[in-house]
């Protein structure tokens, strides 16, 4: 692994503490405590792409969707009852906060 780029800086602040850190959100009376971010791959693109064409959304959405199925997550979170719906045909438990 290289030195320099990315990945050594965020190794670098989680050395010093400066990583990650848990987020603590309330919505609705439930506390989540974590945020996790999801590198974009190929196959995460072509995930997503696949799913711009099935439910004509847009990219960025079916990259939300996408990474959240990607990393096993059980609950969705999103102020779009559209995203909402799309999201629970795709096998996630969304919580429409909108």
């Amino acid at each position: 692994m290289s030195s320099t780029g990315p990945h050594a800086a965020w190794a670098k602040l989680v050395t010093q503490g400066l990583g990650p850190t848990p987020l603590t959100v309330s919505v609705r009376g439930e506390t989540l405590h974590m945020l996790r971010i999801v590198g974009i791959t190929p196959t995460l693109i072509r995930d997503s792409i696949q799913l711009v064409f099935k439910h004509h959304i847009y990219v960025a959405d079916a990259l939300q969707i996408t990474s959240a199925k990607t990393i096993n997550n059980s609950k969705f979170l999103t102020g779009d009852k559209k995203l909402a719906k799309i999201a629970e045909q795709e096998g996630l438990q969304d919580t429409y906060i909108g």
